[in-house]
This record gives C-alpha cells, structure tokens and sequence, in this order.
C-alpha cells in the first residue's frame, strides 16, 4: 500500500562551527562507536564462494558477485528444480509487491530491471472494500511519479527471469556452478565446507572462501550459527492460515490496483487480492488471498473446513456475490489446497567472521507477508553486500561485520513490522482498523501520507518506519504475545482448551464506525477519533532511544551547555548574526614572536603545484577557553586516571601544569604573542595550484606577507582564492588585500563571514555551483553534500591532485599525534588535545568526535545553517562518490603536513568515514524521494 503514496520534505543546508564548540562541548569521552574500516584485499584475489538458496537474494547475490571481478566463482546449490526451464503460467506462487527498496536493488545488475519489469504490473492505488463498497485509500496523483515506482509480480515469475539472466551473462564464463534438486546436508564451519546431497542421494563437498546461506525460513546454512554462544535466533509461526487462489479477474476490480477485503465472509475469514499477468502477459488473471489468523480460527464458519466445493461455493458468494468471480473455479482450488503456514525468523546477528558465512533473506529475516517488504528486504541484503565488497575492497573481515551493523536492525524492523501489524485481540485490531481507514481517508483528502507504516513502500529505511510506528507496534507486540503464549499452552495442555467469543460490539462498532467516517457524517468522525484516541492511548509512555552522544556525555558527568544548545533552536535569521562571527585578524606567528620566518614553502609537483606551512597563534579568545578548559580539575584528575602507565602520568601532569601557567597569562600579552610564547600553535596548509592560463588558485589561504607575496609572485598570477571550508576563513581579507583582483570562491556560511570584515564573494558555490564549475575548467569541483563545514573538494586534473580540507586530520594511521611527537615536551598542547577529541573507538581515532556531533541532529551542535533530513547518510554518499573519482594519483589536505598516494589516502578516509559511508549504504537516499 505505501509504495503507492507520495511523501516529500524540503532541504535544508548544513554547517558548524566546530573547534570553538567542541571545546565547549567538552568532548571527553570515549563514545562507543563503530570500529573503523580497512583499505582490505585487492580486487584481482580469488574469491570462491557458495551460495545455498536460489530465491531472489541469493541469485541477486550470484549476479553482483560475478560482475564484481573475473576472480570471483560462484557454486549456487538449489534444492528445487530450475524455474529457468519451468513453465511460468505452470509454476505460480504467490503475487507480491517489488517497490522501491526491491528495484533499488536489481537496478545494480544492468538490464536486469527491464527484464523483471515486464513480468509485473504496475500498481495504480488501493481499494477497501466494505460490503458492496470500495473505498480508494489513496489519491490517484500519488502514482504518475517516477519515484514511486512499484509492480505486482509473481515470486516464482522473479526467480524464473533472474536465473534467465544470470545463465545468460554467465552461465558460459566458467566461473559459475549451479546444481539444482540438492540439499546442503550441513556446514563444516572449521574448514570451510559444505556438504550436500544430490537427487540421486550421492553426498557433495564444497569448499568455499564465502558462504551465503539464502536458504529460507529453516535455513541450514542458520544451524551452524547455534554452535556460537552469544547467537539468538527465533523461528515461529506467523500463527496465520492463508489460500492462494489463482482466478479470473472480476470486471468490477480495478487491473491495477491492491485489494482488501476486510472481514468479507465473517468471523474474521478475509482476503486480499492482487492482478496478475497471465501466459500472454494481459491482466486477465487475479491472485486471492484468502485466509485468517490462527486466534480467529474458532469463530470461522466451520465449511472451510471441510472438502466440500459446492458448499464453499455458497460460502464464497454471501460475501463476494456482488464481484463476477467464477466461484466454481475459486471453490475448487480451495478445497484442493493444504492451508498455506509460514514462518518467520528473528537473529541477532548475520555474519559468522571466522567461519566467513553470511545470511541473507528469509535465512536472516523471514517475516509475515503484511507489509509486503519481504522480497524487497531480501534483494537489498544483496544489494548492501556488493555496496560493502565495494566500500572495503573486497575485505570480508571488514564486510561480515559491518553488513551486521547495517542489516540486522533493517531486519528486526521488518519482522517486527510485519508481525505486529495486525492483532489478534479483536477489540485493539477495530480501534486499529479504524485508524487505518481514517489515515486513508486524510491520505485521500490531503495528499500526505497519515500512516507511519505506508513509508516502507517508498524506500525509507525499516528502522526509521519502526521508529515512527514504535507505539503501535508495541501496543500490539504486547496483546499478541500474550496471546500466542496462551494458544501454545492450550497447544501443549497446560491450558484447558476454551473458545473465544466476539463482542457482538466489535462487529458492530467496526461496520458503523467504518461507514460513518467515509460517509464523513460528524457522528461517525467523532466516534472514529474516540476510538482512536483509546487505542494509542495505552502506547503513549513508550520509551525512546537514547542518543549515543548523550550516553557517552553521561559517562563523562559532563553534558553541552544549555545556551549553546538553545542556539541550534533559534532561526537561521538570528544564528547567522551569532554563530558565523567575522574571522580573527592579526594573529601573531612565528615571525612576530620570535622573528622567524612562519612559513615553508614545499614543491609538490614541479611547476604546477606547491604547498605552504604557516605556524601562528590562535586568537586570544579562543587561546583563553582552550587553557581554562585545560586547568579544570575534574578534567586533568579524569585524563590522569586514564594513563597508561606512571611515566605517561607524569607526562600528562606537566602538560597540565603548563596549561595552568597560561591561563595566568594576561588578556593583552595573549594577544601580543604570549600564548604562542607558552606553546599554543596552530598550522595551516595552503595549495597552490597552476592553471593552464597561466594562473595560479589559492586553496585555504593562508597569511600572505611580503614574503608569502614575493614567493607567489614568482609562480605566477594569482586568479583564485578559494576557502574550501565555512571554519577556514581567517586569511581570506589577507590574500585579497594581497592579490585584489583575484576572484574569491567560498561557500554560503563562509561569504557571511568574510562578508562581516569587508570582503565580497564572487562566486558561492553552495548557491551558484554552476558558476563555479565553469570559472575553474582546470579543475573537477567537488562539494561535500549536506556537509556542517560547507567543504569544497577540488581536483587538479593536469596533476591528478586532490585537495581536501577538514575530511583528513592525520597523514598515517598512528594518529593525529605520532609516536615520534608523543612524549616531545613541546607537544604538551597537541597531546591533551588528542586525549579530548580523539578515541580509538571512533574511526580508528583518526577523526575528532566533534565530526560525528556536527552530524547528529541529536548532539544539540548549533549549526547555521541547520542540518538538513538525513544529512549523515547523504554526506557519506558524498564520501562515497569522493572515494570513487577516477584519475586521482595523490591528496593534498588543509590539516596534514605531508602529500598523499592515492591508496594511502583512499585507506584514511575509509577509517576516517566509514561509520557514515555504512549508513549511507543502508539508505540509499539517491533512490528515496527526501
């Protein structure tokens, strides 16, 4: 159903000003992060996987995996027949929807989308029929957009084209095995084997470098996972009973649309209906539904039951009389089916590291069909898997892990979702079949989407759709819990057997009520919202999630000042005039202190690009909250108890002893040099780079000096001056004092700023990218999205020169501060400051936790602008694509002395971003409408 519906929300623009407010924030905790991510195995290794299940995710999985690398072979082992040879009209199964979390998904193989879109019907709307009438519950405006895009397709159908597909690009390349009718027998997780049997009942044995278990509900692959002691895994009964019937489409049905027949044959006994292709591929065909839940199945009329067609014939029409069903037809196959049970299954990981196994699909997540997100989940599980071999280089030890992290949550949303949709308590399921119709009726009239749970059709991530729908979800997890134990202890004989007997009230509010809202009489809405009112009422005092920040915080006994985090609350009229301060000025270096020279000057590649090291003071204000913080008590005694042995200790006691001793250095002598003096340095890195003009463009620009001037007039003519960052803007008057008639490129944050001390923007590239873009043709521009900073990327395409900003803080993986500067006495600053800002729990320690609070919504950062929906997942994708720019041979950064190799760099911002390339990966925002 909410595959169909429209949802949008407009974007805002991030940015923060974080060294300033991470000192406030007092950033000293050790936040339990995900672990960092490694650069892992070359693409050209061999990799010898098997597969067991040849259902959507695993023949997706197949696919990818081939198309990866010619290194890469596949054993796929099916224990059914080849639905590739198989007559489609012969082998039917079940319609379901393919929305876009499942598209997204084979959209990764090319052409295999056209080839599955044929098979399905594309979904128009969905009708509620009540009685005789039939209620659209979604407005028609709502399906001629693209985005929404979502089919009706047969499950064996989907199967049948993929394996088509994939024996078509590789069934000849050697390098794929597939053995149908053949049962993995069990797993030898120690030495990486399966072992199977074939239907002459001969036993195989494969060994495998990777093993997918996409084997189902009752997965074999699953049983070696309960040889682990901290493995949780529940498979149960979906405690439903259902009867697909394959039929004649009544003329009366729309050709396009879902179906809901709610309570049509009484005593709970309903069904829904979706069109089907027939042989042809016309929609003359229909796929009914027909079923109850197992709580119900007592006050079911007891003919459906028996084996009597000519009875079940007579049933059918009393409350589908009004449709041109051929009944005969429906009649018989009902009475020829066994009723339909599923399962579904619940793990609290995927991933077994050692023995290199993966689950993926029903294995790791069957569900109930209520949503209708099951196929959809299974081929993104597939999708993510060749994402995260693309992220980590193929390094499993990296992948199993981290499609744990990204997956099992997806997973527990989407059982959770399923299974408690609907209740099994009678009175709790009118209030929410109630709710339900009233959201299709504001849906209807509005436009928007009422109904949390409908946002799963649209792509939104499961998690986000559970978090929005948590209340109802565990007002109904609750009552059919309680329930499903009292159906097993009957079961069982721990409980005599007893009937359930329904309300005459139930029926009758539930027909009333439901009419009078779509008749929109005010009685009718009245009751509607009462009765909505006493069916949320219960889930009101549900409990939240706690942000990760806040916890750590907590930990610490510390917390972000109220007034900082009352600024992210103002409007961006008011926090542009508080956050975005003009930028220092005069801030004494090296040479106004001690009278040498600030600056070295360093060629990168001889005669197209240089770098420049500038040593200064930071501003007074800023020096002074820096060593105030520094000689709080509670603050050394904290970082002191966290030595790792007495002469660290003692390292960091001097340390703090200096901090102390400059917080007794005056206002005015701070100013005049005297922080400087006592060890509180900052250096800038500015790139210099030639255009093919002749030119030269300034990246970060740092003080220019009649030195800093003599030097670059001897490069060239300086056209350019770039601030890449909304935070690096301290030197932009100075450079456009120095060189007036270059043209200063900065960002929207960053023009207000510099606007603040009497400099104008010529080109803002968070406003007029466009301009930018065709100002520097030397250069591939690249923007940082939704990124706090404001960043701007850019590529030196003659030198193949990467240039970034605040994206790297270190230059090797020991650390913003290495071991050779880790016990000098002059790095006293440096040292406590990597102590406050960096852990190794968080990107490997090679990024200040700060950068994960500009991020979160959730840290109380005050950002001007304010951070946009979603802005982590999108600036991951950002970080994503940066990863993958061809033509990069090494990267320069504002904050790292030395230049970078391709491979080198590409590793740091693996470990650096990785948590927000995972999450971007498991939202795919490029194919959900925001």
């Amino acid at each position: 159903i909410g595959a169909q519906l429209s949802f949008s929300c407009g974007p805002g623009h991030p940015y923060g000003e974080h060294l300033l407010l991470a000192l406030l924030s007092s950033p000293l905790r050790m936040a339990d992060h995900e672990p960092a991510l490694g650069l892992g195995e070359k693409d050209g290794k061999p990799l010898k996987v098997v597969v067991s299940g040849a259902g959507p995710a695993g023949l997706l999985a197949t696919h990818l995996l081939l198309n990866r690398s010619k290194h890469y072979s596949v054993t796929l082992l099916e224990r059914g027949e080849n639905f590739a040879d198989a007559q489609l009209e012969v082998k039917r199964s079940w319609m379901i929807g393919l929305g876009p979390h499942g598209l997204s998904a084979i959209k990764r193989v090319p052409g295999l989308y056209e080839r599955v879109r044929e098979l399905g019907i594309r979904g128009k709307g969905v009708f509620l029929h009540l009685g005789k009438k039939a209620i659209s519950l979604t407005p028609e405006k709502s399906f001629s957009d693209e985005e929404h895009e979502g089919y009706f397709v047969d499950r064996n159908w989907i199967v049948s084209a993929q394996m088509k597909y994939l024996m078509e690009q590789h069934g000849h390349s050697g390098r794929l095995e597939v053995l149908f009718e053949t049962k993995v027998l069990a797993v030898e997780g120690d030495s990486r084997t399966v072992i199977s049997k074939d239907a002459k009942g001969h036993e195989h044995r494969h060994q495998y470098d990777l093993l997918l278990g996409c084997d189902g509900v009752r997965s074999a692959v699953r049983n070696n996972f309960i040889r682990t002691h901290d493995f949780s895994c529940r498979v149960s009964d979906v405690y439903s009973r259902i009867k697909h019937i394959h039929t004649r489409i009544p003329s009366q049905l729309g050709k396009q649309h879902f179906h809901i027949f709610i309570n049509c044959l009484g005593g709970g006994f309903g069904g829904v209906g979706l069109p089907e292709l027939d042989a042809t591929k016309g929609t003359t065909r229909f796929n009914l539904l027909l079923g109850t839940q197992v709580c119900s199945l007592q006050d079911c009329d007891p003919v459906v039951f028996t084996k009597d067609a000519k009875a079940i014939e007579e049933y059918l029409r009393k409350g589908l009389g009004h449709l041109d069903f051929d009944f005969a037809d429906i009649a018989q196959q009902f009475v020829s089916q066994d009723w339909f049970r599923s399962g579904e299954a619940r793990c609290n990981y995927y991933h077994l590291a050692k023995e290199r196994t993966l689950l993926m699909g029903d294995a790791a997540h069957a569900t109930a069909p209520s949503i209708g997100q099951g196929m959809n989940t299974a081929l993104v599980d597939a999708r993510v898997l060749d994402e995260l071999m693309e992220l980590h280089s193929g390094n499993l030890d990296e992948v199993l892990p981290a499609f744990s992290r990204i997956r099992v949550k997806e997973g527990q949303s989407l059982t959770d979702l399923s299974g408690y949709q609907f209740s099994f308590s009678a009175s709790q399921q009118v209030r929410l079949s109630l709710a339900s119709v009233f959201n299709g009726v504001l849906t209807k009239i509005t436009g928007k989407i009422s109904d949390p749970v409908s946002l799963a059709g649209l792509g939104f991530k499961l998690s986000t759709v559970y978090s929005l729908n948590y209340e109802r979800t565990q007002a109904v997890r609750s009552v059919n819990e309680s329930i499903r134990r009292e159906i097993f202890e009957t079961e069982v004989g721990l409980l005599p057997p007893r009937r359930a007997s329904r309300s005459p009230w139930v029926s009758i509010s539930l027909t009333l009520g439901c009419v009078s809202v779509f008749l929109a009489s005010p009685w009718g809405v009245a009751v509607a919202v009462l009765l909505l009112l006493v069916g949320i009422s219960s889930g009101r005092k549900a409990v939240r999630p706690v942000a990760l920040r806040d916890v750590a915080l907590a930990e610490k006994g510390m917390k972000l000042p109220g007034f900082v985090k009352a600024l992210g609350k103002l409007p961006f009229s008011v926090t542009k005039h508080i956050i975005l301060q003009p930028p220092a000025s005069n801030l004494p270096n090296l040479r106004d202190v001690f009278g040498t020279s600030p600056y070295e000057f360093t060629t990168v590649v001889p005669d197209k690009v240089w770098s420049v090291k500038y040593t200064y003071q930071p501003d007074a204000q800023l020096s002074q909250l820096l060593v105030g913080r520094l000689s709080e008590a509670n603050l050394c005694k904290k970082v002191l108890s966290d030595a790792a042995d007495p002469e660290e200790e003692a390292l960091l006691r001097a340390d703090f002893d200096q901090a102390a001793c400059c917080c007794k250095i005056p206002k005015k002598k701070g100013e005049a040099g005297e922080y400087l003096k006592a060890g509180l340095e900052m250096i800038s890195f500015m790139k210099v780079l030639s255009t093919s003009n002749g030119g030269l463009l300034l990246y970060s620009p740092v003080k220019i000096d009649d030195e800093a001037k003599a030097w670059l007039d001897k490069l060239g003519r300086v056209d350019f001056i770039v601030s890449p960052s909304a935070s690096h803007t301290s030197f932009v008057k100075s450079a456009t004092e120095a060189y007036p008639s270059a043209r200063v490129i900065a960002s929207l944050p960053a023009s207000i700023k510099v606007g603040k001390v009497g400099v104008k923007t010529d080109l803002n590239y968070t406003e007029a990218l466009d301009e930018v873009v065709a100002a520097l043709p030397d250069f591939d521009v690249k923007p940082m999205k939704a990124d706090p900073s404001h960043e701007l990327c850019l590529l030196h395409r003659a030198t193949g020169t990467l240039c970034i900003c605040d994206l790297l803080y270190c230059s090797t993986c020991e650390g913003p501060l290495p071991k050779d500067k880790a016990k000098d006495p002059k790095a006293w600053m440096g040292r406590i400051f990597t102590r406050l800002n960096f852990s190794p729990h968080f990107a490997g320690g090679l990024l200040p936790l700060y950068r994960h609070d500009m991020l979160d919504p959730e840290s109380g950062f005050p950002i001007a602008p304010p951070l946009q929906p979603g802005a982590r997942s999108i600036f991951g994708h950002s970080v994503m694509e940066l990863l993958q720019t061809p033509g990069v041979q090494r990267v320069c950064g504002a904050h790292i002395p030395d230049t970078l190799s391709a491979p080198a760099a590409r590793d740091l911002l693996q470990r650096s971003w990785g948590w927000a390339c995972e999450e971007a990966i498991a939202l795919r925002l490029d194919d959900i409408p925001v």
